[in-house]
């Protein structure tokens, strides 16, 4: 008895379509130039704030308030300087807060904003080394 042999072998070429090889080139050169931007933070104002009107009427209830002797607040509205974002806007933006924290991290952690920067490509250069 003869030993058997083994089975026959076959193989298959898998091939990208012509149609689809350049798009899809650039797409890969894009995506590498897009992870370089990093994060973009919204910047604006995330809350408006009181209209001088609604001001007018705040210190008013107040003044009323007091008439009757009853206790008003003797310091603002509790609220921070609202900033002036042009055109008439005036509110409040939370970057400021994220821009601070983002400092604080870098200053906490240098190694960890390396490595994020390598990834996002960081390219401000007040910031780098922070």
């Amino acid at each position: 008895m003869s030993g058997g042999g083994k089975g026959g072998g076959s193989t298959s070429k898998q091939e990208i379509p012509k149609w689809v090889e350049e798009p899809s080139k650039r797409n890969l050169r894009r995506a590498e130039v897009a992870q370089q931007i990093g994060y973009q933070p919204y910047i604006g104002a995330d809350l408006a704030a009181f209209s001088p009107a609604q001001e007018a009427a705040r210190e008013n209830t107040m003044g009323a308030a007091s008439a009757y002797g009853l206790s008003v607040p003797t310091s603002g509205s509790g609220l921070p300087q609202a900033t002036d974002f042009g055109g008439g806007i005036r509110g409040y933006s939370s970057f400021p807060m994220f821009d601070r924290a983002r400092d604080e991290m870098r200053s906490r952690d240098a190694n960890q904003a390396a490595i994020y920067d390598s990834l996002f490509g960081d390219r401000n250069p007040q910031r780098k080394g922070n």
